[in-house]
């Protein structure tokens, strides 16, 4: 029944591809309008941007006081400075003219100071509301004394930011739930696939997946191939479907792009929106975003929208999409968080997020709090690609670099979006000699069932052994 059905949708994508690509319909085209706090553009073609701005939406965000449609309607730096100051005069016992008389900086990290004390179950929404951001900071304080090396002096000439990295350090092993996450996602419950290729034999690099459970295929997946070099010797990438039923054997479907890598996928009612990163001639690397309104359209390729998205923050490349939350009913009634990364004044990557509404309004915003809580852990390099994924708590896999242009040093983190913590996957050749494959990068995560996730990573030739380089894919439970 499968070759039957693979056989009709061949045929019926070779008689009908032509026709319709060319009546595709391009939402962007029609209204391309870009919201970016940007303030200025320097000489080594960096975009600045309005860090307070993209500080203050990340906070909102991740402590849920707003939703991604809050956030995207407001635009000044005053709108979201007083939607935060107004949420927070009713968590804590400071005075609405003492919050309005704090920095920017004071008021975000006061709030992840809130939410870190509640959740981590030191004090309750009652004791939380008879103290001051004050009486938070020497809370985390006392208990960062009894938990980590450093004194009591040492801590109390941190700042907020640094206290809150490492109350999270030692918070992550010690919380049943994210302590159950980071063992099961270092000691693998199921069997770990290495250079995982398609039934043509060919390579699936950088593999996404989804759990469809379309009548044919109960996953499918998004890759890249290279496939050839560009004149300037740069590596050409093409982006394509596959189809599996059992995570094992993967059918490859369709090419969803060309000069297309780096892509994400997920199912949306019945249809499915993908994104990912594409170059012109290997560079100039932009993030698109396609909807398919079903599995069938897109196998031939028949998008209902698509957006692609000019850069925001860096003149160089962005790219390595995450499609983090989806809102709405339809592509012109739609909020759709993306994580990314931008190539920051053409030297590291560093990341970013985005809500596209109605596949046509972009806004941008830096995530200072994750770069300066990743670098804090010793990532100095790169800061790529994640994956976000839910269990008992909304979590994302990490990948970044300990140095530049070091491929072994490169390393996955596990977080909350905010505050991470590294794994240290236990692989075969890792369980026979400590450290013989270190080098993990581009995750990928996915519920397959209720407790169990299907987890994906590239393995890099530096730093692996030979026998554990390519793709790796691998099931766990929780």
């Amino acid at each position: 029944m499968k070759k039957i059905i693979y056989t009709f949708f061949v045929l019926l994508f070779v008689s009908c591809k032509k026709d319709i690509t060319q009546n595709n319909i391009d939402i962007s085209a029609n209204v391309p309008t870009i919201i970016t706090p940007t303030v200025a553009t320097s000489a080594q073609c960096n975009i600045l941007q309005n860090v307070d701005i993209s500080t203050l939406a990340k906070v909102l965000l991740h402590t849920k006081w707003n939703n991604i449609i809050e956030v995207g309607n407001l635009n000044t730096l005053n709108d979201y400075r007083n939607r935060l100051i107004s949420i927070l005069q009713t968590k804590c016992n400071n005075s609405i003219q003492n919050l309005q008389s704090l920095s920017n900086a004071d008021l975000a990290w006061g709030s992840l100071m809130y939410k870190f004390l509640l959740d981590a179950g030191i004090r309750n929404v009652t004791q939380l509301l008879s103290m001051s951001l004050n009486d938070y900071r020497n809370t985390i304080i006392v208990n960062n004394q009894s938990r980590t090396g450093f004194s009591l002096q040492q801590l109390q000439s941190f700042d907020n930011k640094r206290n809150l990295n490492e109350a999270h350090k030692w918070w992550f092993d010690s919380n049943p739930n994210t302590k159950n996450i980071i063992s099961k996602l270092n000691t693998p419950t199921g069997s770990m696939l290495f250079n995982r290729k398609n039934t043509n034999s060919e390579n699936m690099d950088v593999l996404k997946i989804v759990k469809a459970d379309e009548p044919n295929f109960k996953y499918l997946a998004l890759y890249h191939r290279n496939e050839g070099t560009y004149s300037n010797g740069k590596i050409i990438y093409n982006l394509y479907l596959a189809g599996s039923e059992d995570l094992i054997s993967w059918t490859r479907l369709t090419r969803i792009a060309s000069n297309a890598h780096q892509g994400d996928i997920k199912k949306w009612g019945n249809g499915y929106i993908i994104a990912f990163e594409q170059d012109i001639n290997g560079s100039d690397n932009k993030v698109v975003v396609k909807h398919f309104s079903s599995f069938y359209n897109m196998y031939i390729l028949n998008t209902n929208a698509t957006k692609t998205i000019d850069r925001s923050f860096s003149c160089f490349a962005e790219g390595t999409p995450d499609i983090k939350t989806i809102v709405g009913t339809s592509p012109r009634n739609s909020s759709i968080e993306i994580g990314f990364h931008y190539f920051d004044n053409g030297f590291t990557d560093k990341v970013a997020f985005g809500i596209l509404t109605n596949f046509n309004t972009w806004k941008p915003f830096t995530d200072e709090i994750s770069n300066y809580n990743i670098q804090q852990l010793g990532f100095m390099g790169n800061i790529g690609g994640r994956k976000s994924f839910n269990y008992q708590g909304d979590y994302v896999l990490q990948e970044a670099q300990i140095v530049k242009d070091r491929f072994e040093t490169w390393r996955l983190l596990f977080g909350n979006g905010a505050f991470y913590s590294q794994l240290n996957i236990k692989t075969p050749a890792n369980l026979l000699t400590p450290g013989s494959s270190v080098s993990f990068a581009n995750p990928g995560i996915t519920q397959i069932g209720t407790n169990s996730f299907v987890v994906t990573s590239f393995m890099f030739t530096e730093g692996n052994v030979q026998q554990e380089r390519g793709q790796l894919l691998y099931t766990t439970n929780f």
